[in-house]
């Protein structure tokens, strides 16, 4: 089969990062296999990724004009056998003139209320929808799409090498982007703060960027944590499992998640999550979950279950085994990559090219929004507002100089 998974941006993040076991399992299985990036950016990871071995193309790089992506993407798409779109804009909005012998899926990777609703439109043109969790599904179904629902978990590539022993001071870890709406980072003072007062001797290490860098950054120089507490900033997949696979505890203080890949990696690894209290994580714990999550807000319960943990080597040797044996048996890439491989086997069966009445390109159903998205006037007036950028831009140059 030839299967095209779409993407807006090159991300070595938690998306990109499913993505490209998504890639590689397909190919390995004897499938031509292109990721096919949308967006007119092709991502701060493009080369990298490239240069990794993944299979990614920014076909609409440089496009600003919304319409312009839209024949390109489409124009891409119609030579494929499956369509997987991954929060794909321009891939959402061509489905309805995709030839009618392709399959098409949609993976949803997000519990926010905004992704959820804009998974609906153009359902009815799609075989599936799959959520990465049951949470995310229960969601989708809510929504009362017009297509059915499946669950697919995400799968981690992080393996163990052997799991780090209790000993002082302790290794902490948070890995993810520096967000507090979603992953609550100003809370990592708070916890840090709390583990000095209990006396615990520790360092918590914080790799990731985000938008929140200079708020954490003041919070932890108000709090001087001096040398426990190391901002380490964006670092690549392999110096993160490096930093996971040598830590004894992550901090996962997250107050919403689709999934959680960085809670099934430190399972992986060896490195005991101590998380936020979501359904999501207690799915994916399983019997484990309340040995290791706590309230989402409660800095003292975090440093508390640490501790705990910490004072108590045969129970902690023992998380450590049984968390890894779930990650096992439930998030590895083979795992994943043949539910989605029998899913695309079972709707190739059942798909009927008659229930999907393709539409022209030129007649795809569009909201008002993205219809003067897709205007002359829209496109003359972006032009404006880049010349414009480059002038102030040009003129704060001379300005420094």
């Amino acid at each position: 089969m030839k299967i095209a998974i779409s993407i807006t941006q090159s991300s070595l993040g938690g998306v990109g990062t499913s993505t490209y076991i998504l890639a590689s399992g397909m190919q390995a299985a004897g499938h031509e296999v292109a990721i096919l990036g949308t967006d007119k950016v092709a991502g701060v990871d493009y080369e990298r990724a490239r240069n990794d071995g993944w299979p990614v193309e920014a076909i609409c790089m440089g496009q600003q004009w919304l319409r312009q992506r839209l024949e390109t993407v489409y124009a891409r798409l119609c030579h494929y056998d499956v369509v997987i779109n991954n929060h794909s804009i321009e891939t959402q909005l061509v489905l309805p003139a995709l030839p009618s012998r392709i399959i098409r899926l949609s993976v949803i990777r997000s519990t926010h209320s905004d992704v959820i609703r804009q998974a609906t439109p153009n359902s009815q043109w799609l075989d599936a929808l799959v959520g990465i969790s049951p949470i995310v599904t229960e969601l989708l179904r809510a929504a009362q799409p017009g297509c059915p629902v499946k669950t697919i978990p995400n799968a981690v590539l992080a393996e163990s090498k052997g799991f780090p022993v209790l000993s002082e001071p302790l290794r902490i870890v948070f890995l993810g982007r520096l967000d507090e709406a979603y992953k609550n980072i100003l809370l990592l003072p708070d916890i840090a703060m709390e583990l000095r007062r209990m006396g615990v001797g520790f360092t918590l290490h914080i790799l990731g960027y985000g938008p929140q860098r200079k708020l954490l950054e003041n919070k932890l120089r108000r709090y001087k944590l001096g040398e426990q507490v190391v901002l380490h900033g964006a670092v690549g997949r392999e110096e993160a499992w490096k930093a996971l696979g040598e830590a004894h505890f992550s901090l996962i203080p997250s107050r919403s998640e689709g999934f959680g890949l960085v809670l099934a990696e430190s399972m992986a690894v060896g490195a005991i999550p101590i998380a936020s209290d979501l359904p999501v994580f207690r799915w994916i714990a399983g019997e484990d979950a309340d040995a290791m999550l706590v309230a989402v807000n409660d800095a003292r319960a975090y440093a508390e279950r640490i501790q705990q943990l910490s004072r108590d080597p045969e129970r902690y040797a023992a998380l450590q085994k049984s968390l890894c044996e779930r990650q096992k048996a439930k998030f590895t890439p083979r795992e994943t990559v043949k539910a989605y491989l029998h899913l695309i086997d079972v709707l190739q069966c059942q798909h009927d090219p008659s229930r999907f009445t393709t539409v022209p390109f030129d007649q795809i159903p569009l909201d008002p929004f993205q219809r003067l998205r897709c205007s002359r006037f829209w496109f003359t007036l972006q032009q404006w507002k880049d010349r414009l950028n480059r002038r102030r831009k040009e003129r704060s140059l001379q300005v420094e100089s």
